[in-house]
């Protein structure tokens, strides 16, 4: 072990461990703001169940944030409402409605067959093209085979 003045200083020179730890400056102490400093702090980041939390913090921290529905204008910093922000319940008349939210477990189960292209051309488009077919509206339709197709390497 060497001891060396530098600016007033003492320095110990030693290749320990010790020394080199004890040149590593001590991290800073970690913020009281859990995440991101911007948003806003609710109940639920401060809970019993959270490191550091606890019930007491949870009542006082206990905010319902409700996004906002407009946005301060920048000159005259009056808030301004929009329409599009605004949340819309759509909620459907179910007076005289059928139906009730059970299903037992006695229901039998209901299979269909694989739902392939073929199949939904077929329940959505076939009769109307056979319609416009008949009529003349379309041309004669062309006889195309899977083997044409891949012939025209």
């Amino acid at each position: 072990m060497q001891l060396l003045r530098k600016n007033g200083i003492t320095w110990c020179r030693n290749f320990s461990m010790y020394s080199a730890l004890r040149a590593i400056p001590k991290p800073k102490k970690a913020s009281l703001t859990p995440f991101d400093k911007r948003l806003t702090v609710t109940g639920k980041h401060v809970n019993e169940h959270v490191k550091g939390g606890s019930r007491d913090m949870q009542k006082r921290v206990a905010l319902h944030v409700v996004p906002p529905i407009g946005f301060p204008h920048p000159a005259s910093n009056q808030f301004k409402k929009v329409k599009e922000m605004q949340p819309e319940f759509v909620v459907p008349d179910l007076t005289d409605f059928k139906l009730k939210p059970y299903v037992s477990y006695k229901a039998t189960p209901i299979t269909e067959p694989k739902l392939t292209a073929r199949r939904l051309f077929n329940s959505c488009y076939a009769q109307q093209v056979e319609a416009d077919l008949k009529e003349g509206k379309l041309k004669q339709p062309i006889e195309k085979t899977r083997s044409d197709s891949t012939d025209k390497k």
